[in-house]
């Protein structure tokens, strides 16, 4: 497979491979087909991993929820991979979901329900006067840029239990002395 990667790595069959061998790695299934993909996957270098989820993910770009769930897979197969992928991940959900709440919001979901929650359990995440990925792999953020994660997600909580659920049909109220 590693012989294949470096020969074909732009070809389109492949990708569709890898595509449907990272969404096996997601989905964490153990059997059938998914199941083989999985542990064809596991048996690639770390390296090859990473470089194969962060194409993927350029590949998604277009699709922030999308492409932010295979930065969180990245750093969660490979903590080591939080100092350079956590930010860039926060700030694309951050940008995708700027604008009025809205409890169908799937970045700002994402953002609040995992990433945020993955990141700040992390070891590999520190707070200090800087923003700097440290050379063992952690990442140092400002005290400001921790507040600002924060507050986004005590806001969507707060919303998402006193925001009403957004309707598919537009409300229409009762025609009363007909």
């Amino acid at each position: 497979l590693s012989s294949l990667l470096e020969n074909f790595w732009s070809a389109p069959l492949l990708w569709q491979l890898l595509e449907r061998m990272v969404s096996a790695v997601e989905s964490g299934s153990e059997s059938g087909e998914q199941g083989t993909l999985n542990k064809l996957f596991q048996k690639l270098s770390a390296e090859r991993q990473q470089s194969i989820i962060l194409q993927s993910a350029k590949n998604v770009e277009s699709d922030p929820v999308y492409h932010c769930q295979l930065l969180l897979l990245l750093m969660r197969l490979h903590p080591e991979t939080i100092a350079t992928s956590a930010v860039p991940a926060v700030e694309k959900l951050f940008s995708a979901s700027a604008g009025p709440f809205s409890s169908t919001d799937r970045c700002r979901k994402l953002l609040v329900v995992e990433l945020l929650p993955f990141l700040l359990n992390s070891n590999r995440v520190k707070v200090e006067n800087k923003s700097l990925p440290s050379p063992d792999g952690t990442l140092v953020l400002p005290a400001s840029t921790l507040q600002q994660w924060l507050d986004t997600g005590l806001l969507y909580h707060i919303q998402s239990a006193t925001v009403p659920p957004q309707s598919s049909t537009p409300f229409s109220p009762p025609i009363h002395g007909r």
